[in-house]
């Protein structure tokens, strides 16, 4: 396995890796971002974005025993600023659910901190994902700096394990009730 910076060439397994990713096991993942045509250009382009833009770090992650030209996992760092949030450059397309997207940039805001909150300079975790494929072997590490990342309440115990601890916890508007945690890693 290895962990690398994202070229172009990565471009094409990048623009499904939510999908597979988040798919199989989280409906608001499915619904607001669903697998089409069109999701995949748009990914694509978000990905594109953010291995062009010095504030941001997009690692992927490539396992020899499976296909290593597929993407099996992603890490898309960002500098952690006021305006970081990758997703926010991108307006939402026709295919996605644009009340749960509008919802989830709405949450990006309230986990964002500003000149009003002084954090030391860090990178903030932006998308997390492995793919189905590939999940419970063991691609994360630790690097020993603080890492804050939002995830679904699904993962919280996950990121609980690996030493993260929860500093808000968010429902996000629709009806299944989807929540989110803001988390953060000190080292060990």
């Amino acid at each position: 396995m290895s962990l690398v910076t994202a070229t172009e060439v990565d471009l094409p397994s990048l623009s499904t890796i939510v999908q597979r990713s988040f798919h199989k096991t989280n409906t608001y993942f499915r619904t607001t971002f669903p697998d089409t045509p069109l999701m995949r250009k748009w990914f694509k382009d978000l990905f594109q974005d953010a291995i062009q833009d010095p504030e941001y770090q997009l690692l992927v992650v490539r396992e020899e025993y499976l296909d290593s030209s597929t993407v099996q996992g992603i890490i898309l760092l960002n500098r952690g600023s006021e305006h970081a949030a990758v997703f926010k450059r991108h307006p939402p397309t026709s295919d996605h659910d644009s009340e749960r997207y509008q919802a989830m940039l709405e949450s990006e805001k309230s986990n964002t901190y500003t000149a009003e909150q002084p954090v030391n300079p860090h990178f903030g975790i932006e998308l997390l994902g492995v793919s189905d494929e590939a999940k419970g072997r063991g691609i994360a590490n630790d690097e020993g700096m603080e890492i804050f990342v939002t995830a679904n309440v699904g993962v919280r115990t996950f990121y609980e394990r690996e030493g993260f601890v929860t500093e808000r916890s968010i429902v996000l508007d629709g009806e299944d009730g989807y929540g989110q945690v803001r988390m953060i890693y000190r080292g060990r």
